[in-house]
């Protein structure tokens, strides 16, 4: 499952995708591809699981993400 522009939605949406992926993980045969601005989820996650703090969102996202690819722009 691929969901694109996650930081574009508000930070209840966002900390619903979380949850609904973190439930929902364990399904065979099903992978998800989460794509968006590591900072503004961070933030968002981070009020919500954490201590209202960016760097909390962050750890969230660690221990909750198998594998992170970082794209970086040269503009």
């Amino acid at each position: 499952m691929l969901m694109d522009d996650i930081d574009r939605l508000d930070k209840n949406e966002i900390q619903s995708i979380f949850k609904l992926v973190k439930l929902s993980a364990d399904f065979y045969y099903l992978d998800y591809i989460l794509a968006f601005d590591e900072e503004m989820v961070a933030s968002a996650i981070g009020d919500k699981y954490g201590s209202n703090d960016i760097e909390s969102g962050r750890n969230f996202l660690e221990k909750n993400n198998q594998c992170s690819i970082t794209f970086t722009t040269n503009w």
